[in-house]
């Protein structure tokens, strides 16, 4: 697993962010061990009838949120946008948390 560090600027402030290349989608969503290397503590999950893996895992505490969509190119997505938004910027923002966002 290859990851990379960069920095996202919002005018004001920086906030550090990784972003780890080459994970499979549901893959990296169901392993332990890459979620804890990565500190990940909240997943966005993007699809339908897909699994909250470690939901239960109270040693993990890892925070879901689904957005029930087709995992399409041709979805739209903009009536979730307000509801992803606040997700993410909860779990980054506030809580300066790493997120994982996957679908199938």
């Amino acid at each position: 697993m290859m990851v990379t560090n960069c920095l996202i600027e919002d005018g004001n402030d920086e906030y550090p962010d990784c972003i780890a290349e080459n994970l499979g989608p549901q893959f990296s969503a169901c392993n332990k061990q890459t979620l804890q290397s990565l500190k990940i503590m909240a997943i966005l999950v993007c699809g339908r009838n897909l699994p909250n893996f470690f939901v239960n895992d109270a040693s993990r505490g890892i925070h879901y949120h689904n957005i029930p969509i087709n995992d399409s190119l041709l979805q739209d997505l903009s009536p979730c946008i307000p509801c992803i938004m606040r997700f993410l910027d909860e779990f980054m923002v506030h809580r300066r948390e790493r997120v994982l966002v996957h679908c199938t």
